[in-house]
């Protein structure tokens, strides 16, 4: 278990937000894919860094690049509004 300030928790429940939007619209994820990165974002809330790298990694080995990108899309949205 890693240790998570509390800005870095409020950006990653902020990069929540973004999931399904990005992931549905720029990635073309389905449920189950959405749902993945929704929970590795939390994962990194609570402080379980290798918990999250395997929640994004569960999912079927052609969506693992989408997913990834997904992730990284997400937080870099809710770091810009996070710095606004």
């Amino acid at each position: 278990m890693g240790t998570v300030d509390q800005t870095t928790r409020a950006v990653f429940k902020l990069a929540k937000n973004y999931v399904r939007e990005v992931g549905e619209e720029e990635f073309g994820l389905n449920d189950f894919c959405v749902r993945a990165v929704r929970g590795a974002l939390f994962e990194v809330q609570l402080g379980y860094l290798d918990d999250a790298v395997a929640s994004l990694l569960a999912v079927p080995p052609r969506h693992v690049q989408a997913v990834t990108e997904c992730f990284v899309r997400a937080v870099a949205l809710a770091t810009d509004e996070w710095n606004r």
